[in-house]
């Protein structure tokens, strides 16, 4: 997959790019699992509660090990790092598995219990259509790209 950095830090996926945390915002990077070898992992912004998280290497989500790793990894930064805001970059997933739908729908019931959301964005025509057909187009807030979603948190 190539990337086309944009002025407005947006890649040709949407995901934005070249943002380091500055001292002011407390934001800090990290990738899970931290080693980056297996497939796929996130790449994970934080900045006081809200976590913006990117799938790397994760075109298609089906395989049952991947899947129950994401769902921890996700699961762990609500309960362990108490990220009630989570933004899920999904740019460059073409395909998951209902698990996957199921994990987020779970994490999403576990941060609503917190007062607070799942903002999905990067979506693929594909995965957008999943989610109105299941239902879950309500459950989320659906955004074009981070710039909306994180616009969206400001709010």
């Amino acid at each position: 997959m190539s990337r086309y950095d944009h002025a407005d830090n947006r890649d040709g996926a949407g995901a934005v790019t070249g943002v380091a945390p500055s001292s002011d915002d407390g934001g800090k990077s990290w990738e899970i699992p931290p080693d980056g070898g297996t497939s796929p992992h996130l790449r994970v912004r934080a900045v006081e509660r809200t976590a913006l998280v990117r799938f790397v290497d994760a075109e298609v989500l089906f395989e049952e090990e991947a899947v129950r790793a994401v769902g921890q990894w996700l699961h762990r930064l609500v309960r362990e790092d108490g990220h009630t805001r989570l933004v899920v970059n999904l740019a460059g997933v073409r395909y998951v598995s209902s698990e996957v739908l199921g994990t987020l729908a779970a994490v999403q019931q576990e941060v609503g219990a917190a007062r607070g959301r799942i903002t999905l964005c990067g979506l693929e025509p594909l995965l957008r259509d999943m989610l109105r057909i299941t239902g879950l187009d309500r459950v989320f807030d659906i955004c074009i790209d981070e710039v909306e979603a994180l616009g969206l948190i400001a709010r």
